[in-house]
């Protein structure tokens, strides 16, 4: 009786077994591991922080045209979605910034000119180089009436990088006039804020490099946006029309 009920618990423990062995062999197969089941990782897409053309691909890899690192797409869709400018005056916000000179203004002090702004960080390769050049053809196109109303305001989104000093010596390499050209650095409140009003999106990633808008805006005596255009080197004979005309 005692040799019977032995060997049915060992029946029992060996059925037990094998279950339990079955059961956990189907979990590792199905997470990929030990067994013949794998599951193949969703592919990213890929995209130029600067929404260069053709810039798309489905693997990590440098931009063809402006050579930045890609990043996911989606980082770049939601930076660029739902920017609209402000109809309030920049000169309304109150915060204090310090411009290439190391001289403190706030953008009150820029009242009663035409100004071309937009937003720029030094490390910037490709994005940044274009649209001063764009402001450089502007300006070369522009009525000696005009040339003498309208000032140049460039704001940095890297503010803890692009120091003062590092602001003098990027307008020095662009051989700019100090009196009509102003770079400023905020903290990063007012600079998120003076990017809010103008609606340009940016976002810096994980590789330490910002995706941004490439808009500049024009704004009256006033710091209200009368326009606006977007892009690098894009038709801008009806911005120049407009300003001489002011």
């Amino acid at each position: 009786m005692k040799n019977q009920l032995l060997g049915s618990m060992f029946k029992n423990y060996i059925i037990y077994f094998i279950v339990a062995s079955s059961f956990s062999f189907s979990l590792t197969s199905c997470n990929g591991v030990g067994g013949d089941v794998s599951v193949e990782p969703v592919k990213g897409i890929y995209l130029c922080p600067m929404n260069c053309e053709g810039s798309k691909s489905d693997k990590p890899g440098s931009c063809p045209v402006c050579k930045m690192l890609l990043v996911k797409e989606i980082e770049v869709l939601e930076m660029l979605s739902g920017k609209k400018h402000s109809d309030k005056s920049v000169f309304n916000l109150d915060a204090v910034w310090v411009d290439q000179n190391n001289e403190k203004h706030q953008l009150a002090d820029y009242r009663g000119k035409l100004y071309l702004t937009t937003m720029i960080f030094t490390n910037c390769d490709y994005a940044c180089p274009n649209l001063l050049s764009d402001l450089q053809n502007i300006e070369d196109e522009l009525t000696d009436k005009a040339k003498t109303n309208i000032g140049y305001l460039l704001i940095t989104m890297d503010p803890d990088n692009d120091t003062p000093e590092k602001l003098n010596k990027y307008a020095k390499n662009f051989d700019l006039d100090e009196s009509k050209w102003s770079f400023l650095n905020g903290d990063k409140d007012a600079t998120y804020q003076y990017s809010k009003l103008l609606g340009i999106g940016y976002k810096k990633f994980e590789n330490g490099m910002y995706g941004h808008s490439n808009i500049l805006s024009l704004l009256n005596e006033s710091g209200e946006i009368i326009y606006q255009i977007e892009g690098i080197h894009v038709d801008n004979s009806e911005l120049i029309s407009i300003i001489n005309s002011l």
